[in-house]
């Protein structure tokens, strides 16, 4: 059974889900969310093409599948507000199967932002409204949270953030019209958390698997990848942040960042005045491509408070590639710092300068680095340029 070919003008072309009044729980364990459409000229409607579900609405995915859905604003697979939840799990699919990447005339879910998934809450102290999107979790009591896996080959996969569309004036967070956040998950004042499964293969102007912004919420879970079981493989972004976009939020890397392609900045990751934490033996920043910071971009601090900040204590960064500088790491503005106490830099690749790390850099202990190579670099092999210090301890 399904849910096929419906059209809302507002809200949710396929469900509509409003836990205002009461609590609403919807169980999915097979069948299809496809082929819906919410639009509307007005910036303050099309949103939820598949879902859209506002307050205390929790969506459970055990199977089944949402795709080929369409919103004219956010969310063009699932629409979360303020404490709505998404659980996957099992074979539960937000797009389509397949490990080649979306393009602008192949894809799942779209739309302008959060192809596959938009979650926006509230900041400030509404924590009690800030929605969360899980994946290999079943289940929340706000004190506990309880694990099923969800299966590499599902997910979030292949869903498309198109940008501004002709016919709507779009900015968000002072973007201009034109960009596309979060093709594969939109966080905003929200979490994003995954144990197990993938987000892989989707495509946006800036985050192509995963944006998240928010003001260092706490959420009762760490933002992130959160066992090495958890994939954020082959996304595309136009422009920052191949793999994720973080702004003010912190986001745990225990999992795997690998494959991501970055038109612009940060293949894997492009953290701004955000904090990145890289510490399981397992975790993996690798193979990914940008024009700075092949792995990972940190920049555009400004002052104490708007500093970004990597902690690398363990695991791997490397095979990374970056057409002019930092093909593993590129950390340098004001206050931002790569701090590393642990962990592999090996392979990465710069086209200019810092074939492992071009920036401000903190050592401290045993750190190991293998053939960085740097092809207009001083030291061709294990190139570390810093346009500031270099503090080892």
């Amino acid at each position: 059974g399904g849910v096929c070919y419906n059209y809302a003008s507002q809200y949710g072309g396929g469900i509509y889900c409003n836990g205002y009044v009461s609590a609403i729980e919807i169980r999915m364990n097979s069948g299809n969310i496809n082929a819906n459409k919410t639009y509307n000229t007005s910036t303050s409607y099309g949103m939820g093409g598949g879902v859209w579900m506002n307050y205390s609405c929790d969506l459970y995915m055990s199977g089944g599948t949402i795709n080929k859905n369409f919103a004219s604003r956010f969310g063009g697979g699932v629409y979360l507000s303020k404490d709505a939840r998404l659980f996957m799990y099992g074979t539960a699919l937000i797009g389509e199967t397949g490990a080649t990447l979306a393009t602008d005339s192949s894809y799942g879910n779209t739309a302008i932002t959060g192809g596959g998934v938009y979650a926006k809450g509230e900041g400030g102290g509404n924590e009690d409204k800030r929605p969360r999107v899980f994946l290999g979790v079943h289940r929340d009591t706000g004190e506990s949270i309880s694990f099923t896996d969800l299966d590499s080959d599902y997910g979030i996969r292949r869903n498309y953030a198109s940008g501004a569309i002709s016919d709507i004036e779009y900015t968000v967070n002072n973007v201009a019209p034109g960009t596309g956040f979060g093709g594969g998950v939109y966080c905003e004042h929200a979490c994003f958390y995954a144990r197990t499964g993938t987000v892989g293969y989707n495509l946006a102007t800036k985050g192509g698997g995963v944006t998240i912004l928010g003001s260092y919420e706490s959420y009762g879970v760490w933002p992130g990848l959160d066992s090495p079981t958890a994939k954020i493989i082959g996304n595309k972004a136009t422009d920052n942040g191949g793999g994720v976009y973080v702004k003010r939020q912190s986001f745990r890397v225990y999992g795997s960042v690998v494959n991501n392609v970055s038109g612009g900045n940060g293949g894997g990751i492009y953290n701004h005045v955000g904090s990145i934490d890289i510490s399981h033996d397992d975790a993996k920043v690798d193979s990914n491509n940008a024009v700075k910071g092949g792995g990972i971009y940190s920049a555009d601090g400004t002052g104490d408070d708007n500093s970004g900040n990597i902690e690398f204590t363990a695991g791997s960064i490397s095979y990374n590639q970056a057409t002019i500088e930092g093909g593993g790491v590129y950390s340098n503005n004001y206050n931002d710092y790569f701090s590393m106490e642990g962990g592999t830099m090996a392979y990465n690749y710069a086209g200019s300068c810092g074939g492992a790390v071009s920036g401000l850099l903190k050592i401290k202990g045993t750190v190991t680095f293998t053939y960085n190579p740097a092809y207009e670099g001083k030291n061709k092999y294990n190139d570390i340029y810093c346009d500031g210090s270099t503090t080892t301890r």
